[in-house]
This record gives structure tokens, sequence and C-alpha cells, in this order.
């Protein structure tokens, strides 16, 4: 299913490393992921997001988001779907999905992110690549699945079978409402705005919504694994550490999308 990102030819695992019939290889690292991107690049969740993101999501506070996506998924396609996790992250959403769903997927462009993934889920396949040039063989995927990364339709509707699900995961207006009232003066309300694409038709709009009581710990790490944390000056984010407790609300919007068959 991998392909070579050189030649776009299909790789085949031989001992520790993807090989192709060019002869282009690429090694499984320590990890156990393959890095399949091919410029070096600084792009992608830092590791301080990404364990910050994780100290947060162990938590449970997107399990229902999580447990949200695997009954959607229910309605489209069977047990034994090949789903693709785009800008898969540190895999948690995987680790739920999984036990449903096991045929899963997953990359990302940050190394960090993939290593953690890999780390919490053993049985699934993880490589590192960007979303506008995926190795992956046209036309082998049931489902892909991008949540709060950028979906390049194109490239989708490439990998996607005939009828292929895309199921796009955002934030709603008040996501994280309370944080942005604690930390900034002119509080804003995110933009809603329906993703239109060429070659896939919307079939269903759904949302999940919950709010929990965050203590100290976790509002540090909510706030380190969101752009809040680099865009934000001290004496706002300063601002976190004067409450004990906040309660937070998690609003989301989840998009699924069909492949145009006549695409």
């Amino acid at each position: 299913m991998l392909i070579c990102p050189k030649c776009k030819s299909k790789l085949n695992k031989v001992d520790n490393t993807y090989k192709c019939p060019n002869n282009h290889s690429y090694d499984i690292s320590k990890y156990g992921y393959v890095n399949l991107l091919l410029s070096k690049t600084n792009a992608g969740d830092s590791k301080l997001m990404v364990d910050a993101r994780c100290a947060f999501l162990e938590k449970g506070y997107y399990l229902p988001l999580a447990k949200k996506l695997t009954s959607l998924l229910s309605n489209y396609i069977n047990k034994d779907s090949v789903i693709l996790d785009g800008g898969c992250g540190s895999g948690y959403y995987d680790s739920v999905i999984e036990n449903t769903f096991p045929n899963i997927i997953g990359y990302d462009i940050s190394k960090d992110a993939v290593t953690k993934a890999v780390k919490l889920n053993k049985d699934l396949l993880y490589f590192v690549a960007s979303s506008n040039d995926i190795p992956l063989e046209s036309a082998s995927i049931d489902c892909i699945i991008n949540i709060f990364t950028p979906t390049f339709a194109n490239e989708c509707a490439r990998l996607l079978h005939d009828d292929g699900i895309l199921i796009i995961v955002s934030p709603k207006d008040n996501h994280l409402i309370e944080l942005k009232k604690l930390i900034y003066e002119d509080a804003y309300l995110n933009e809603e705005n329906i993703p239109v694409f060429n070659n896939f038709d919307l079939v269903e709009g759904s949302e999940c919504i919950s709010q929990s009581n965050l203590n100290k710990v976790d509002l540090d790490n909510l706030i380190k694994m969101t752009p809040y944390f680099y865009k934000t000056s001290k004496e706002n984010l300063d601002k976190v550490n004067n409450v004990n407790t906040l309660n937070i609300t998690f609003a989301f919007n989840i998009y699924i999308y069909k492949k145009r068959t006549n695409y």
C-alpha cells in the first residue's frame, strides 16, 4: 500500500527497510515508523506541543469526540475497511477507533507526534509524510479522517475508493471560549465555514459538545497544545497560572463527505 515518494513505485518491506523496484530504500526507525518525507523540515507540532497534547488527551477530555467518530463511522464503513488518519498526531483517536475498526494507517509531518502514535498503537502502521503528497497507492483507502488538519481534496480523492468517505473535524465557534475569555480582553468566536470541494459531496453534518472542569495542570497542557501558547503575550499567558480550575467547553463540527463517483 505504501509507495516510494521518489518514483511512486510500490514499497515492499524487507527486514527493517521498505524498498521499491528502483532501489530506493527507507529504514524503519528505532521507534517503529518509516520516514517518507523527502525534504527536511521542522514543520508540524513541536515536542513541547506533542507532550502537552498527550498528557491532556490521556485524561479523556476528548473521549466524547473519539466515541462520536466511531459511532458515525459505523454508519458508513464496515469493520474491515481501511481508515487513513491524516495528521494523526499522537494517535489518540486511533487508540479508541481501532477497538471497532482495526485497519487504521496514520501519518503526520511531525516525527515527535508519530513517535508517540507508534508507542500508543503498536499494531498500527505509521509514517512521516505531508498531507499534500501522501505516499499511498491510489484507490487504496475506504475512509480518511482529518482532525484539525489541512485537507487537500485532490489528494484525498486520489487515495479513496469510489464512494469513499472523508471526515473533517473542525472547532465550533465556542470551542475553548472560556480559555480565550480568560487570556484575551477581546475574545472572539471561531469562524465556522463548511468546507466545499469539487470532488466530494457533503452527506452529513454533526457536532460534539461537552464541558469539563480542568485543574491547573490540565489547563497548562491545554494551552501549550494550542497556537495560543505561541501567539499570546507572557502577560496574558500568566493569567492561566492565576486560576486553580476552569470549566471549559469543547465543541466540534464533524463533516462527512462522499467521493463523487464521476471524479
